[in-house]
């Protein structure tokens, strides 16, 4: 009974919509790309099917609460990546903590945005500054 559920939170029309760029994308590199390409692509794009389907069942306030958590713990690995530095054959500098960053971003900055309104300019310079501090 819950993924019965569950399946009725997720957004159909962005998932139709999303399986329709996708089908779009692939037909045009049928006709211009070598077939590994091609395979390539649509494993990504499958992939990103997947990950949407999956991440319907996460509940949203999880999410939320995530949202700043999420941002210190990235913001502290790559402050110590770039003071502390890696050397030889480590892992970390392989991580894309500026991807996960921006994931992390996008959620503060929704969180940060539904909790009040933008209309000072004070929540604006914060806004600013929680997107300013990744960047520097």
């Amino acid at each position: 009974m819950k993924i019965n559920k569950t399946l009725h939170n997720i957004d159909w029309i962005l998932l139709a919509s999303f399986m329709g760029l996708a089908g779009l994308a692939l037909y045009s590199l049928n006709m211009t790309a070598d077939p590994t390409f091609w395979y390539h692509q649509a494993s990504f794009a499958v992939a990103g099917i997947i990950g949407l389907i999956l991440f319907s069942f996460v509940p949203l306030h999880l999410v939320r609460q995530a949202a700043w958590p999420l941002y210190a713990v990235i913001l502290l690995l790559m402050v110590l990546v770039w003071r502390i530095g890696w050397k030889g054959n480590s892992v970390l500098p392989e991580l894309p903590y500026a991807g996960i960053m921006q994931w992390a971003l996008l959620l503060v900055l929704a969180r940060f945005f539904s909790e009040g309104e933008i209309r000072d300019r004070k929540r604006i310079a914060t806004a600013l500054l929680i997107v300013a501090v990744p960047v520097a």
